[in-house]
C-alpha cells in the first residue's frame, strides 16, 4: 500500500519522503550541507552539459579515450537497440566471456561466458530488450539519464587478477578553484558479504560506513595507484563532484564509469556528522 501511494505522489515529494526514510534526517534541499543533501540538490538543479554524455556508458568511452587514451577503455563487441539470441551466442563464441548491459541505467548488468545456460541467456536478452525503454532518470530523479538514447552494449569481460578478483576502485573527486580532493571507497565480496571501506587519497583508513558495513581497515597499495589517482582527477576536472570508477587488474587500469549522484543521495552514513564532513569537500557552483 505504501509503495502504491509513493507512485502517485509528485516525483519531488516521493523522493523527499524516501530521503527521510533512508537517511534518518530531514534533508535541507535548498541550502544543502551534507553530501547526500548536495546530491539531492544536484538532482533537482544540476544542468552541466556533460552530465548526460558522461553518464552514457556507450558515449563516455569516446570522451575518456579523448582525455586519457584508449588503453584504459574496455572494448565493445556490440551496440544496438535490440539483440537476438543468435547474435549474443555468436559474440560469446567469438570472444568468450562478455558483459551485457544497458547504457542508460544502473543495475542491468549481466556477466556471461561459454558456460551460461541458454535459458539464462534468453532471460537476459528479454530483460535487456524490455528495459531499454525504461526512463531511469525519472525513476531515480537524476534527469540527465532521461536524455540518453537507450542502447544495449556487449563488451569485453575483464579477467580476474592473480588473486581471482577484479578490484573496483571508486574515486569520489571534489574539484574547486583551489584544488582537488579525493575520497576513495572499495567494495568487497559484493555477491556474498558485501562490505565497503573508505580511504583518503593516501590510502589512510577513514572510520565510517556508508550504505554497507565497513569491515576492512587497510588495503594493499594497488600497482600504478598514483596513475589511477591522476586519471580520476583528469576525468573529474570539469565537475564540482564526480565519482570515477576504475578497475585495476595486476596493474592494468580500466575505466568503469562516471557517476554524478552516488547512491542517488539515499545511502546513509554512520552518522550525519560524517555525511556533513564529506559534503564539506563539495564546494563551488553545484548547478554547473
Amino acid at each position: 500500500m505504501a509503495y502504491s501511494i509513493m507512485k502517485i505522489l509528485p516525483d519531488f515529494i516521493s523522493l523527499f519522503i524516501r530521503s527521510i526514510a533512508c537517511l534518518r534526517y530531514i534533508p535541507n534541499v535548498n541550502n544543502p550541507k551534507t553530501f547526500n543533501e548536495k546530491i539531492q540538490y544536484r538532482k533537482r538543479h544540476g544542468d552541466h552539459e556533460l552530465f548526460s554524455l558522461c553518464s552514457d556508458k556507450f558515449e563516455v568511452k569516446q570522451y575518456v579515450e579523448d582525455i586519457i587514451g584508449k588503453e584504459c577503455v574496455i572494448e565493445n563487441y556490440f551496440s544496438g537497440d535490440k539483440i537476438s539470441f543468435d547474435e549474443l551466442k555468436s559474440i560469446i563464441k567469438t570472444h568468450g566471456s562478455v558483459v551485457a548491459k544497458l547504457n542508460h541505467d544502473s543495475g542491468s548488468v549481466y556477466l556471461i561466458d561459454e558456460s551460461t545456460p541458454d535459458f539464462s541467456l534468453m532471460l537476459f536478452i528479454e530483460e535487456l530488450n524490455k528495459s531499454i525503454h525504461n526512463d531511469y532518470g525519472k525513476k531515480s530523479g537524476e534527469p540527465w539519464y532521461s536524455n540518453i538514447k537507450g542502447k544495449i552494449l556487449v563488451e569485453k569481460q575483464l579477467q580476474k587478477n592473480s588473486k581471482g578478483e577484479i578490484p573496483d576502485y571508486k574515486f569520489h573527486v571534489f574539484t574547486d578553484a583551489e584544488k582537488q580532493n579525493v575520497i576513495l571507497h572499495v567494495d568487497f565480496d559484493r555477491y556474498s558479504n558485501h562490505n565497503r571501506s573508505w580511504f583518503d587519497e593516501d590510502l589512510n583508513y577513514l572510520p565510517f560506513a556508508m550504505g554497507y558495513p565497513n569491515i576492512r581497515t587497510d588495503i594493499k597499495v594497488p600497482d600504478n595507484y598514483n596513475k589511477m589517482v591522476e586519471i580520476a582527477k583528469k576525468l573529474a576536472k570539469p565537475f564540482s563532484y564526480a565519482r570515477i570508477d576504475l578497475y585495476n587488474v595486476d596493474g592494468k587500469i580500466y575505466f568503469g564509469e562516471i557517476t554524478f549522484a552516488h547512491g542517488s543521495g539515499f545511502e546513509r552514513f554512520t552518522t550525519k556528522y560524517h555525511d556533513k564532513w564529506m559534503g564539506g569537500f563539495w564546494k563551488g557552483d553545484l548547478k554547473k
